[in-house]
């Protein structure tokens, strides 16, 4: 018997190069096709047998010779539409579909998304400014895969080539903006009537009257010592950040202080360069945030007297983070990064929602020159882009140190001059009396009338009901005036009155009433009866600060139907601002009936 040689029916998967047995499909009769009536059956062909075909290649390897690209299968057909003709698409979508139908319409979606998905790769790449060229690809892709690709690609590049322009159209607007010119209208040329000379009158002559400067009466009496003027030391300024530039605090020894950069937030953008979100943000400041603090904490009712500037930046803690900084020519400082803290629109705490304000917190503490010129520098380095940060706090390690600017005492006196010496020729004064020092008199007679009490208190009346018969305590407060040497409060004269209607209280209580900022806010609490609690602060909040404290010491029947209202009064010379306290009251019991006091209360 002759050799046959038997054609390889085996072939390799291009990816794993597992060896795969491929065999023609059989053909078989589907089950669910139904006999068409009058229609003679296909004559049977002969089974295909690649089998025993010597050297010839069965299709699927002949095609994948053809064209050397992976093999994909391709779907066979159970049944096929036999019989009869269709006239029109609608009849087409009225007829239901044959599993054959079905299975090319599947294929054809599984066509369109796997093109669909080249073309989402060729966007991709697009947007990420690559191109994968198909002549350099391991496994090139084919003609609808690379026209796919190609789609994709292209659209995204023509966008993109749209909205550069358009951006560099606006900003060429921006940069050359259009200028319309404007017609000059014609003024006509108006010649002014030629008006008359005059002569304005000669004044009357008159002569000044001749004066002498009189002389002395007693030209024997000696002349008195002249006036001595004490040098006077220039104030230290209440700001912090003034005090850390203007003062030369090398002696106060180390020196630490706190600075914070607050922030409101109005919203967030994607930002397309970083591809992430940006904050929107303008510069605030801590009077804002503390303002909206204390305004929200006094409509909780909590106790606003212990919300502190310093408290509150401070109460988140510390990051741990610490770095060291050189600016060059000695100018070395430490900076310890605190967590700081944020609170919402309405003054709550928190960063939910915008806008929000968010106040960062820093101790910086000077490690190397601690010269006015060196804090300056060390200032001016935590610029940026304009904003210049806050100084919350400021701690020196020497402030007793003489030569220390802050928490310095009052300087003493200088020594009177020597009284001159006796002269045979003077009067019996001048010799038994040499020792008399009139300005240490002087001095001592300033000092008691300073510690008297000489502000006038004066009962008020309002309009409806009983005139000014009702009865009121006249709440007198007093400026602050800093510090005496065992760092006890000094004040001013009790000149700012508080007038409070229907005072509920008796002159032994113990009452203490907080201090406050006086300025051009003009707060009025009306009572039921139509008698007013007046108030003269810095804004709204320290009004109704010092108001919630005196509210509970007026009689509870007057409170109902009681309301406020206030504004800021615009004047000539405003109200200067400064801080109050209320030092002590005097009663009327009769209101302007009687100007006599009843008693009196001090304050704590």
């Amino acid at each position: 018997m002759a050799d046959i040689t038997y054609a390889d029916t085996r072939t390799r998967d291009a990816n794993t190069q597992k060896v795969l047995s491929i065999l023609p499909p059989i053909e078989t009769a589907s089950p669910d096709i139904k006999p068409v009536q009058n229609v003679e059956p296909p004559p049977v062909s002969r089974p295909v047998d690649n089998h025993a075909a010597p050297h010839t290649l069965p299709p699927i390897q002949q095609e994948i010779q053809d064209t050397a690209q992976p093999y994909r299968p391709r779907p066979t057909y159970d049944d096929l539409p036999t019989g009869g003709t269709i006239g029109s698409a609608n009849a087409l979508t009225a007829t239901q579909l044959t599993r054959g139908q079905q299975n090319a319409q599947d294929e054809a979606v599984a066509q369109l998304a796997y093109a669909l998905g080249y073309g989402l790769v060729g966007a991709y790449d697009a947007l990420t400014d690559q191109y994968s060229d198909n002549s350099n690809l391991l496994f090139p892709r084919d003609s609808i895969e690379d026209a796919s690709y190609e789609l994709g690609h292209n659209i995204v590049d023509l966008t993109k080539d749209a909205i550069d322009k358009a951006k560099d159209t606006i900003k060429d607007l921006r940069a050359h903006p259009p200028h319309f010119d404007i017609p000059k209208p014609q003024i006509p040329n108006i010649e002014l009537p030629h008006l008359p000379e005059f002569k304005i009158p000669g004044l009357p002559e008159f002569k000044i009257p001749e004066f002498q400067i009189p002389e002395l009466q007693d030209k024997d009496k000696p002349n008195p010592y002249p006036k001595i003027e004490q040098p006077k030391y220039p104030e230290i300024p209440s700001d912090l950040e003034r005090q850390l530039r203007d003062l030369d605090l090398s002696h106060c020894g180390s020196i630490s202080f706190g600075i914070s950069y607050v922030t409101k937030r109005l919203g967030e953008y994607f930002d397309e360069k970083t591809r992430s979100f940006q904050q929107i943000e303008i510069p605030s400041s801590l009077d804002e945030v503390m303002s909206l603090h204390r305004a929200w904490a006094s409509k909780q009712e909590l106790d606003t007297s212990g919300i502190s500037t310093l408290a509150w930046l401070e109460s988140g803690g510390a990051t741990g983070s610490i770095y060291n900084e050189n600016l060059g020519n000695n100018l070395t400082y430490r900076a310890y990064q605190g967590i700081g803290n944020a609170i919402r629109a309405d003054g709550s705490p928190g960063i939910r929602g915008y806008p929000n304000y968010y106040a960062s917190q820093s101790i910086i503490e000077i490690t190397g020159l601690r010269t006015k010129t060196a804090i300056n520098s060390i200032l001016d380095s935590f610029t940026f882009s304009g904003r210049t940060p806050e100084v919350y706090r400021l701690n020196v390690s020497n402030s007793s140190n003489k030569d220390c600017p802050l928490g310095k005492p009052p300087p003493l006196p200088d020594p009177p001059p020597e009284p001159p010496e006796p002269d045979e020729d003077c009067d019996c004064m001048a010799k038994c009396c040499p020792d008399i020092d009139y300005r240490k008199i002087k001095a001592f007679i300033d000092e008691a009338i300073s510690k008297l009490d000489l502000v006038a208190a004066i009962p008020i009346s309002w309009q409806i009901r009983n005139e000014g018969n009702r009865p009121q305590l006249v709440i007198q407060c007093a400026e602050e005036n800093g510090v005496d040497k065992d760092g006890n409060k000094k004040y001013k004269s009790a000149m700012y009155p508080i007038s409070v209607p229907h005072w509920n209280g008796s002159p032994g209580d113990k009452i203490t009433l907080p201090s406050y900022i006086k300025g051009n806010y003009e707060g009025i609490y009306t009572l039921s009866d139509n008698s007013k609690v007046t108030i003269n602060a810095k804004n709204e909040i320290e009004c109704k600060r010092i108001l919630n404290a005196i509210k509970p010491h007026i009689s509870q029947q007057y409170l109902k139907d009681a309301y406020f209202k206030g504004g800021v009064i615009v004047r000539d010379k405003p109200i200067k601002e400064s801080r109050v306290k209320p030092r002590y009251g005097r009663y009327f019991k009769e209101g302007q009936k009687n100007n006599k006091q009843d008693w009196r209360i001090d304050f704590k």
